[in-house]
């Protein structure tokens, strides 16, 4: 897509980008680190990766938040399950410190 087409396209969509690109910016952390993802891999790691970034008082980028958490499920390190059920704060710092471990160490 050149660049016209591309500005007209965001013009006509603009309010779908508005309430949705928190979302967007997560899938493609997604797509960029998870070999066929999931509905439910999308779901979990985009839901959390969003209300991460809406409590992070730090100033952390939401792609920083999805990027890590892609990595980590898709090396195995950690699990929807355990994604979905993990303390904020926790998973924030794990993200703050770029190690899962800290995240392990406190559940």
């Amino acid at each position: 897509m050149n660049f016209e087409d591309l500005l007209e396209w965001y013009k006509c969509n603009r309010s779908i980008f508005y309430k949705e690109n928190l979302y967007c910016e997560a899938f493609y952390s997604i797509d960029c680190h998870i070999s066929n993802p999931t509905k439910e891999i999308y779901r979990v790691i985009a839901e959390v990766s969003v209300y991460l970034y809406m409590k992070d008082e730090y100033g952390i980028g939401i792609s920083k938040i999805a990027d890590f958490l892609s990595m980590e499920f898709e090396k195995n390190n950690i699990t929807l399950e355990e994604i979905k059920k993990a303390n904020k704060w926790d998973l924030l710092d794990a993200v703050y410190e770029n190690d899962i471990k800290y995240l392990k160490k406190h559940n």
